[in-house]
């Protein structure tokens, strides 16, 4: 199961193309922050 989630992390920043890693991590903890506490 990580597999899967680790994919559905990394496929918002492989559609991207290339980012800076500054944009990477802050996309990274707003997807945390939803895992913590979604939406809804």
């Amino acid at each position: 199961m990580r597999p899967i989630l680790a994919l559905l992390l990394l496929l918002p920043l492989i559609a991207c193309g290339p980012v800076s890693r500054e944009q990477a991590e802050r996309d990274c903890l707003h997807t945390a922050r939803l895992a913590e506490q979604p939406r809804g």
